[in-house]
Order: structure tokens, then C-alpha cells, then sequence
């Protein structure tokens, strides 16, 4: 039999306190109090941040509660591995809309979004090349349109011919066209790196938010029982794990007949409405794997 959890000891040690014909304070006072103290409950489930992006594999998982977590990534990866199936769209459908309640755009809209501003960027990129071909244009028009000017040489009495090096002539400085070429090369190149790195990082993040909800998920399996019996939403069967909780007992024990119509008529189990506020409410559902 598996160690009794602090909740089932605390639950315990409360009830039969107060039973006590002294003892003044109420269950509910004792769960004031230890809130309010240092002593630690384990946390049954992390709670996820309720505007944090949901996603169709969140949303698979939470209509899907049958068979190991496991099981339920291999269902999951066939899904996806299909993107056009009518399974996987369905739950991305799903997703989107929780999404947009949440005021969360969707992935489509982010790259939606992503696209409209690297274009952006690139015409304003193309603008700026477009830019530096006019002022290259204009500096080789300014350049060409000024001859040179040969000062008038007076007539020298005749001499020898002497021996005259000839020299080239420097060259013109002209802002080379082919710069500009580069330019707009290594800016188209850096916009699609640019690109690339943001689809990378877009794909980091949802692989990072898939295996959150894994982990999550696999927590939970960690913490709460599986339930192996039949008929979850029976009162009587919530009821039964209720108690079994409550007394310390393993899942795995069973109440003997006796000793359940004794707990019962201690509990009111008869005249108690099974409805929210009820102790045993649900308790299948909110606190076990089904």
C-alpha cells in the first residue's frame, strides 16, 4: 500500500478535530489557518497562465483523457504529421477560436503580420539602393560633363626633339555602379536571413509550448490516481472515492458493504444533493485520471 498523501492526513486529523465536544473551531477555520502558515502542500497541478496561447495539440489532449500520455502523443503525432486531415483542422479550429476570445492572434496572423513587415523592410531597402543609384548617376554626369582645360602653349624655337615619357593618366574617381549592385545583393540576403531566423525562432516556440503542455500533462498523471472503476459521474462512485481519500485508504482498496452504509448515515450520504457545494461532487472527474 502506497504512502498516505498529506492532504488525506491533514483531512483526517481536521475531521476528528473537529469532533471534539471542546474544540470550537470549524474545518474551515483550521484551512484558514494552515494557509497562513509555513507548512507546504504538495501542489496538485501547475497552473497554466490563462492568456497564454493554446494550441491544437493543448486542445487534442484535453478532449482526448483516455490512455497514457504516451498513447495519447502517438494519437497525436499521426495528426499532425497531416496537417491538411480533417482531425488535425478540427483542433486547430478549436484552438483558434479560444484564441481569439483570449484576443490572441492566431498563426496564421502572426505570419500574417511577419510577412507585412519584412516586406516592408525590403522596400524600404530597395528605396534606399534606388537612392544611392540616383547619386551615383548624378556624381558620373557632374564628372563627365567637365573637360579637361589645356592652357595655350606659346611657339618654342626649334630644338631637338627630346625624349618624352609618356604617363597614364590618372584615373577619374567615379562611385562604381558595381557597388551599389553588391549593396542591394547583401541586403536582400541579410532580409532573408532575417527571415529565416524568424520562422526558426516562430518554430522554437511552439515546440517549446508543446512540451510545456507535456510536461504538464505527464505532472498530472504523476499526481492524480487513475481511476479504473466504471461510471465516473455516479454520485455513489464519487461518493466511495471521497471516503477513500478521506480515510487514507488506497485506490486500489474497496469499502466493505457494512462499512459503507455506516459512513452513509455518518455523512448524511441520503439527504446530502449531489450538486456543486456537495463534498464528494466531481470528485472523480477533478481529482483522478478517468
Amino acid at each position: 500500500m502506497p504512502a498516505v498523501s498529506k492532504i488525506a492526513i491533514k483531512n483526517q486529523i481536521f475531521d476528528a478535530l473537529v469532533q471534539l465536544p471542546d474544540f470550537d473551531l470549524t474545518k474551515e477555520q483550521l484551512e484558514d489557518f494552515l494557509s497562513k502558515s509555513n507548512f507546504q502542500m504538495n501542489k496538485t497541478v501547475k497552473k497554466s497562465n490563462p492568456d497564454r496561447k493554446t494550441s491544437a495539440y493543448h486542445c487534442f489532449l484535453s478532449e482526448n483523457k483516455e490512455g497514457t500520455i504516451q498513447e495519447r502523443r502517438a494519437q497525436w503525432k499521426i495528426l499532425n504529421d497531416d496537417q491538411t486531415s480533417e482531425g488535425y483542422l478540427k483542433y486547430k479550429g478549436i484552438a483558434d477560436e479560444i484564441n481569439s476570445s483570449k484576443n490572441i492572434p492566431s498563426k496564421d496572423e502572426l505570419k500574417a503580420a511577419k510577412s507585412k513587415k519584412i516586406k516592408s523592410e525590403q522596400d524600404d531597402l530597395k528605396k534606399q539602393i534606388e537612392q544611392l543609384k540616383l547619386e551615383n548617376s548624378k556624381l558620373k554626369s557632374t564628372s563627365d560633363s567637365e573637360p579637361e582645360s589645356e592652357p595655350e602653349s606659346e611657339p618654342e624655337p626649334e630644338t631637338e626633339p627630346e625624349t618624352v615619357v609618356e604617363t597614364e593618366p590618372e584615373p577619374e574617381t567615379v562611385v562604381e555602379t558595381e557597388t551599389v549592385v553588391e549593396t542591394e545583393t547583401e541586403t536582400e540576403t541579410v532580409v532573408q536571413e532575417v527571415k529565416n531566423e524568424e520562422e526558426e525562432e516562430e518554430e522554437e516556440e511552439e515546440e517549446e509550448e508543446e512540451e510545456e503542455e507535456e510536461e504538464e500533462e505527464e505532472e498530472i498523471e504523476k499526481i492524480k490516481p487513475k481511476y479504473n472503476g466504471k461510471k465516473p459521474e455516479s454520485p455513489l462512485n464519487n461518493y466511495k472515492e471521497w471516503k477513500k481519500n478521506i480515510l487514507g485508504l488506497s485506490i486500489n482498496d474497496s469499502i466493505k458493504r457494512a462499512d459503507l452504509v455506516s459512513y452513509k448515515e455518518t455523512d448524511d450520504y441520503d439527504n446530502v444533493t449531489y450538486e456543486e457545494g456537495c463534498p464528494w461532487h466531481n470528485y472523480i472527474q477533478d481529482n483522478m485520471i478517468i
